[in-house]
C-alpha cells in the first residue's frame, strides 16, 4: 500500500498469543520491568495471569513469514514444451 493508502493512527502489531479456555476481557496490562520478559494481564473478573513472553516479540523488524510451499513439479512438468 502507498502512503496514502494506509491508515492514520497507532500501529500495533501482534507479539503473542496465549490461549485459554474460556473467554476472558483483558482489562490493563503491565510488563515487567528492568527485564522485559513477563506480562501480567488483569481480566475484567480481577484475574491476574502471568505469561512469559517470546523473545522473537522484542526483535525489530519482525521475522518475514514463509510463503507456503507450493506443490513440487517435476522435471517433466518444468521444461516448456513447443
Amino acid at each position: 500500500k502507498t502512503n496514502r493508502e494506509q491508515a492514520l493512527g497507532p500501529h500495533v502489531r501482534q507479539v503473542a498469543r496465549f490461549t485459554r479456555i474460556t473467554v476472558a476481557n483483558v482489562v490493563d496490562v503491565a510488563w515487567s520491568a528492568p527485564r522485559i520478559d513477563k506480562v501480567a494481564v488483569v481480566t475484567d473478573k480481577g484475574t491476574v495471569h502471568m505469561f512469559l513472553m517470546p523473545a522473537s516479540a522484542f526483535q525489530w523488524p519482525p521475522h518475514r513469514r514463509g510463503r507456503p510451499a507450493g506443490p513440487a513439479r517435476s522435471k517433466e512438468d518444468a521444461a516448456p514444451t513447443s
